[in-house]
């Protein structure tokens, strides 16, 4: 999990945290969290209406958008040899379409 969820923010930013499920984070979290700064957000990165929804209620929540961090994973264990052309697709499209979108909606 991305450190800038989880760990406290003491320049008091506002952070909207993408994850599946968001239970996972609040469960991480604690009673500790400050959710008046949070904003937890169920979402695939590689369904684009789920990153416009995800931004869309970023920015209704707290007005703005200044800073996408893309701390998506993807895992793919296989020998090179194993490996077809459209799971290599597969696991740049998820590293980096999450990102992309975000940004094209802003």
């Amino acid at each position: 999990m991305a450190p800038a969820a989880t760990q406290p923010r003491p320049t008091g930013d506002n952070v909207a945290a993408t994850t599946r499920p968001t239970e996972r984070l609040t469960n991480a979290l604690g009673s500790a969290a400050d959710t008046g700064r949070l904003l937890a957000l169920n979402g695939d990165l590689t369904d684009e209406a789920q990153v416009k929804n995800a931004v869309d209620r970023t920015t209704e929540r707290f007005g703005r958008l200044d800073v996408v961090v893309n701390n998506a994973g993807y895992g793919y264990l296989a020998a090179v040899e194993e490996t077809s052309a459209k799971d290599v697709r597969t696991c740049s499209t998820y590293r980096s379409s999450g990102c992309g979108t975000c940004c094209a909606r802003r």
